[in-house]
């Protein structure tokens, strides 16, 4: 996935535990730090820590992450006009 200004990272769909791992602790994580949860795991290179994670959103202007985070969603199927199984 290409970051505008800053280059490429490579990313991997979240598996289905994690996915159900994601939407049962978002309410305790809250927005940001589900993203932050979804970062540290779906982010292939680099590899980064929830720490470090955290860090690069609070780093980043506005949208600069949404299309890793699309990225990740949709490889696992999550986006919207993804299929879902009967």
């Amino acid at each position: 996935v290409e970051i505008p200004g800053l280059g490429e990272v490579r990313v991997r769909a979240l598996s289905r535990a994690e996915v159900m791992e994601m939407q049962e602790g978002r309410e305790r994580r809250g927005q940001v730090g589900t993203e932050v949860w979804c970062l540290a795991r779906g982010l292939v290179d680099p590899e980064l820590t929830e720490e470090e994670a955290r860090q690069m959103l609070d780093a980043s202007p506005g949208a600069e992450l949404q299309p890793v985070v699309d990225a990740m969603f949709r490889l696992a199927g999550l986006s919207e006009g993804a299929q879902k199984s009967a």
